[in-house]
């Protein structure tokens, strides 16, 4: 089974939206680092047959200072974090996929939707797709 993609709204503690970008990501980065730390905690939590372990998540930020401050709140929160290179995250097949899936949901066309289907992210493949074709069709 696929972990599911999670998108949320920065709300601060009491349920407002953030009034600037800097404070939008302090909440973003906190909210992630609780939710890494409540998966972590959960012993249901299962990769297989094994426990899920701070080495099976991985986050990818744009910025440097963003991966410091996710690593900060990891640590106040008991969670060992690791970093890896210094490439942009923009600059990989998942991060197209991401754009052509985002597209695909604000767009809502047909052509989108199928190519959205096709990305390695969502693993539908041209079989599924050919399948849910021809049950539109009602063939």
């Amino acid at each position: 089974m696929r972990a599911p993609l999670i998108l949320r709204l920065p709300q601060a503690p009491d349920g407002e939206l953030p009034g600037k970008l800097g404070d939008a990501d302090e909440l973003a980065l906190r909210a992630c680092a609780a939710d890494i730390a409540r998966l972590l905690a959960n012993a249901d939590c299962m990769l297989g047959t094994r426990a899920l372990d701070s080495g099976d998540i991985a986050v990818l930020l744009p910025t440097n200072r963003q991966i410091a401050t996710l690593r900060q709140y990891l640590a106040e929160r008991g969670v060992p974090a690791a970093g890896a290179g210094k490439a942009s995250v923009f600059a990989t097949p998942q991060a197209d996929d991401l754009a052509l899936i985002l597209h695909a949901l604000q767009e809502g066309g047909t052509a989108a939707l199928r190519g959205a289907w096709l990305t390695d992210v969502v693993g539908a493949g041209c079989a599924c797709l050919a399948r849910a074709r021809c049950r539109c069709r009602g063939a």
